[in-house]
């Protein structure tokens, strides 16, 4: 599980070794206290795509970087060769905080927008809404 405060030791043994483990899977909370700090991670996982489909001047930031942002994104550019995304759609009462900016609309966007530069990078997508 990766939170918007970093990283777990699973995902660091996974990168640190030449070849993920097979079934390795990332889980990104959204839970009320990490939600926008969770949407800024995955908005800067997204830049990092548009960037590398782009001019790719962002890889020695997400290249080298130790920060959950970075690491998501060399395993989903670099290691990664089938994603599957699984995006809830149910309304959790305890998280209805008028704050927290991030409704199902803007988060089925950013899954289309990151799930678009991934497939032009070759990787095979899957999302399903549940």
């Amino acid at each position: 599980i990766i939170t918007s405060d970093g990283v777990t030791e699973e995902m660091l043994l996974a990168l640190s070794q030449k070849d993920a483990p097979e079934g390795f899977h990332i889980e990104i909370m959204e839970e009320a206290k990490l939600h926008q700090g969770t949407q800024q991670l995955v908005n800067k996982v997204v830049e990092y795509a548009n960037d590398y489909i782009g001019s790719n001047e962002l890889y020695e930031k997400w290249g080298y970087g130790r920060d959950g942002a970075c690491m998501i994104s060399r395993l989903l550019f670099e290691e990664a060769t089938d994603i599957n995304f699984f995006v809830g759609r149910a309304v959790n009462p305890a998280h209805q905080n008028p704050d927290l900016p991030i409704n199902f609309n803007i988060k089925m966007n950013i899954v289309d927008e990151l799930s678009d530069c991934l497939r032009k990078m070759g990787k095979r997508i899957k999302v399903s809404y549940f």
